[in-house]
């Protein structure tokens, strides 16, 4: 490809060369079109000839008369080779390729090869436009089966003409000297990222600006715990559009700034809601999960668009973890208009509490001499990393954020403090002696402590995990069967009674947010037509009658093995399998023993035969295995072990 383009530069070069003698020997030249004979042989005479002027047109078509002349277009020496004899396209393209305009420099042919070439390779790599294809056309509407009506987890938005304004918002902590009374002198600020600290200084700051004559009174905006803040009316906000905020954070008072600074509106029309906008829809799922966040009574959680109430019953899940059970709701653009999608959602919580009984609770032992293996270390941070933790040795519950346990112990960690050199938890018992006589907490130098940043550590004892705060990493297998089997126990029916519940609490906690922006969520839920398609026809073997017989499902479409029993079509027995037993008495908590691995196989055995299955005894007594041996590799190390023995 390489040898290709110098070769043609080099030609190029030789051309123009070529064509820039002619225009020195002949100043005026016009391009004659030649005719071709019928015979299929080419003419080669020229029938004549004009002087071309600046006016007239460049060649732009070879589909020119018999005797034609073709002008080029030329401001003064234009020159063209015309070869006798030549093909009609070849000759045109001979003359875009030589025709030379003096009003533009030469380039340099290198550069325009090369850009040439480039521009070649980009458009080679361009994807091609999708602007012009069509839909794909629907084939057609189903006819099978039975009508019928379904209800569908959707309510129908009852949204008047309204326009929303939005003011960017900026959350800043100060720190002001304390010592100047009144008038306390700013230090430094800084801006709030965490959006639960947000939402609750952006409120306290309605709630405080919200007499008679102040900027939200009789307004009641929403916020998204970042940037943005919608309201229903317009705010006259001051020059600045700054506000001081003083907000109680667990027993200590601090103040904030808020900035407010107009960004724009958002305008809403029923008569046209196809041409609604995704920020609309954004403004309403916000104003949706605000009213319940606040809600005087029964405040909920709110994580995203999802809501859960922390005063419900949950179900414990071990390891420090609960299953709770709340709502999901987004807002969508429909035919029919704007529609409330509400579902039922299940998360994993962690319970919480005194950070030595969680770190149990994960399966860690504490016993002497208290010493942390560095598997046990990396257990306890893959679980707890990144969340909120608080201390109780203080006048106030300050929190912090889990990093890490340290490699060191709390009496080998050591600090300079006024020219000494200090151990934490001698450090702690000096400046803390008072707090933990009246806890009765007492420290233990043998173990780790909790890493919350660059050289800040706490010790264990100290420490406590916030409750109620979302699981984010991988789930157990076994915890994850729970929360399946869980989730999965409730019947549609049950579901739907459900889901209209946490409608009717989303609306009376969302009554006056969605009074003022003048929007109605159906107390029904939409129905849409369905159509029921015949039952599908499958057969099975009659453990009766030895015969193939109709598989009929009972009521509300279950599907069960038995009355009458069934069987199998084909099946193959199984002479040879293994059963181990990981429930190791000194590991778990439930042992199993070897008569309780014997009844198990027994009845498996029995179940399987009604089923026309035929399973063996095991191959050998289900040896009771150490699954601390087999960490991280349980299936390899077993198939091993299996097919050594039993090959």
């Amino acid at each position: 490809f390489v040898i290709k383009m110098a070769k043609g530069k080099r030609d190029r070069r030789k051309k123009q060369k070529e064509t820039s003698e002619a225009v020195q020997e002949e100043p005026n030249v016009a391009v004659v079109q030649p005719t071709a004979s019928t015979s299929g042989s080419q003419s080669s005479t020229v029938a004549g000839a004009a002087v071309t002027t600046a006016t007239e047109k460049k060649v732009q078509s070879t589909n020119i008369p018999e005797h034609e002349v073709q002008p080029v277009a030329t401001t003064s020496k234009i020159s063209a080779i015309v070869t006798p004899g030549a093909e009609d396209k070849a000759l045109v393209q001979k003359v875009k390729e030589l025709t030379v305009e003096p009003s533009k420099p030469a380039s340099d042919p290198k550069k325009s090869d090369k850009k040439k070439v480039e521009t070649e390779i980009v458009a080679s790599f361009k994807p091609e436009s999708k602007v012009d294809l069509p839909f794909v056309k629907r084939p057609g509407y189903g006819k099978l089966g039975q009508k019928v009506q379904l209800i569908v987890n959707y309510y129908r938005l009852r949204v008047r003409r309204l326009t929303i304004y939005h003011y960017d918002v900026v959350v800043e902590q100060l720190t002001t000297n304390a010592e100047a009374g009144d008038a306390p002198k700013l230090i430094r600020s800084r801006q709030i990222s965490a959006r639960n600290i947000n939402h609750s200084v952006v409120k306290q700051m309605c709630d405080t600006y919200s007499g008679v004559k102040e900027v939200f009174h009789g307004k009641l905006p929403v916020f998204d715990g970042q940037k943005n803040l919608y309201s229903a009316k317009e705010l006259l906000l001051p020059k600045e559009g700054r506000f001081l905020v003083k907000h109680n954070d667990g027993g200590r008072e601090c103040e904030f700034a808020v900035t407010l600074k107009y960004a724009g509106h958002v305008d809403y029309n029923p008569d046209r809601h196809i041409d609604a906008s995704d920020k609309m829809t954004q403004v309403l799922e916000i104003m949706l999960a605000y009213g319940p966040r606040f809600a005087k009574q029964n405040p909920k959680l709110v994580i995203r668009s999802s809501l859960y109430d922390t005063k419900a019953e949950a179900v414990d899940l071990g390891e420090n973890k609960l299953l709770r059970f709340g709502c999901y709701g987004n807002v969508k653009h429909t035919k029919e208009g704007l529609m409330f999608n509400l579902d039922r959602k299940a998360a994993v919580f962690h319970k919480g509490g005194m950070l030595l009984a969680v770190i149990q609770q994960l399966g860690v032992s504490l016993r002497p001499p208290y010493q942390m293996s560095k598997r046990e270390r990396d257990l306890i941070d893959g679980q707890l990393k990144h969340l909120k933790i608080t201390v109780i040795h203080m006048n106030y519950e300050r929190k912090y954020t889990y990093q890490k346990l340290t490699e060191k112990s709390a009496s080998d960690i050591t600090f300079m403090h006024d020219g000494k050199k200090v151990s934490v938890k001698n450090y702690f018992e000096q400046t803390y002696k008072d707090s933990l006589r009246r806890l009765r907490i007492t420290l233990n130098g043998n173990l780790p402590c909790v890493n919350v940043g660059k050289e800040k550590y706490l010790p264990l004892e100290v420490c406590k995990l916030v409750p109620d705060q979302q699981f984010s990493g991988k789930l157990p297998e076994h915890i994850l069967g729970q929360m399946t089997r869980q989730s999965s126990q409730m019947k549609p029916a049950e579901r739907f009674a459900k889901i209209n519940q946490y409608r009717n609490e989303l609306a009376a906690d969302g009554r006056d947010y969605m009074a003022q922006m003048g929007i109605e969520i159906d107390v029904q839920m939409v129905t849409v037509d369905g159509r029921v398609l015949p039952m599908p026809k499958l057969v099975n073997k009659d453990a009766t009658r030895q015969s193939a017989t109709a598989f009929v499902p009972q009521k509300m479409g279950s599907w069960k093995m038995d009355g009458p029993a069934k069987h199998f079509f084909h099946t193959v027995p199984c002479a040879k399998w293994l059963m181990f037993n990981f429930a190791h008495p000194n590991i778990t908590r439930d042992s199993v023993d070897s008569e309780q691995c014997k009844s198990f196989v027994l009845d498996f055995r029995r179940i399987a035969a009604k089923l026309g299955m035929q399973f063996a005894m095991p191959a050998e007594v289900p040896p009771l295995l150490n699954p601390k041996e087999f960490v991280g590799q349980i299936g390899e190390r077993l198939f091993t072990r299996a097919l050594g023995k039993y090959p």
